[in-house]
């Protein structure tokens, strides 16, 4: 429970970029991203198995998409921001132990 106001807020800031660049989501981006945590929690991710062998994530084409796209419009995106940064500060944790 305690990370969903984290992936909530990441959610809203892909909406609120999604809007600007006139793309039309056909979902509520909050509500399927809850749909989506609950239906794969027992799962371990593909970027957690990437940070856990020490290999490159996706982080920077999700999360990072987000955050570029919004620059040029001055939309702020700092949860999507702060989760690429810690990926990625994960990973080159991750490889320098590897």
């Amino acid at each position: 429970p305690s990370i969903v106001p984290i992936f909530a807020a990441a959610a809203q800031e892909v909406a609120t970029v999604a809007d600007t660049l006139g793309v039309p989501l056909a979902f509520d981006p909050i509500a399927y991203a809850q749909q989506v945590a609950e239906q794969t929690a027992s799962n371990l991710s593909s970027m957690l198995q990437d940070v856990l062998r020490g290999g490159p994530t996706e982080i920077d084409v999700l999360n990072g998409a987000v955050v570029r796209a919004a620059r040029p419009f001055g939309i702020p995106t700092p949860v999507n921001t702060l989760l690429t940064q810690l990926i990625s500060a994960l990973t080159e944790a991750s490889a320098v132990k590897n």
